[in-house]
């Protein structure tokens, strides 16, 4: 019986280059838990490079990491620096980061039933469930009247809109019904 031995050899990259290129003016969303990751993938440019998970990612305000760093609801409305450097070489380069929330608010409405008598106030008629992936929202509304069965009431149609802070919103349309 015969037998064979070799080496392997496992490149990462072959012929990785040394000079770095950034992306400037990166638009980065948040997610759905409010956070991004700002990954040496979304900086870097042209390549190719080694292992992205080898180069320091530093962002303003939010400290430094392998391959990348997570952002936070903090960063949002904010252009930040970015600076990614190959620790084997000591090169570097830098770009900045625009942070946004284009994530809507979420709203449920729920239709309500009253008595011909009933006061009809927001907190009396089933306020919207409204949620956000970066906290609070703001709900307004407004009333529109259509024909119903009460004498000197109107069905009502509560136009609800809740805003986050970021300034993206949703609607929702509630039906207020007299008996």
């Amino acid at each position: 019986l015969a037998s064979c031995c070799f080496d392997v050899t496992v490149i990462e990259y072959p012929t990785p280059t040394t000079t770095l290129a950034c992306n400037d003016n990166i638009q980065v969303s948040i997610n759905e838990i409010c956070e991004a990751f700002v990954s040496t993938d979304v900086i870097l440019e042209g390549g190719p490079y080694s292992c992205y998970n080898d180069y320091l990612v530093a962002v303003e305000g939010y400290g430094s990491g392998f391959g990348g760093v997570t952002i936070t609801s903090s960063a949002i409305g904010q252009t930040l620096n970015v600076t990614v450097t190959d620790p084997s070489t000591g090169n570097s380069c830098s770009g900045t980061i625009s942070v946004e929330d284009k994530i809507v608010p979420q709203v449920i409405c729920s239709d309500f039933t009253s008595s011909c008598s009933t006061y009809i106030e927001p907190d009396s008629t089933n306020t919207p469930i409204a949620t956000d992936n970066c906290g609070g929202v703001i709900l307004t509304y407004s009333d529109e009247e259509a024909p119903g069965s009460c004498p000197g009431f109107s069905t009502l149609i509560r136009h609800w809109v809740v805003t986050d802070s970021s300034g993206n919103s949703n609607t929702c349309d509630q039906i207020i019904s007299f008996l």
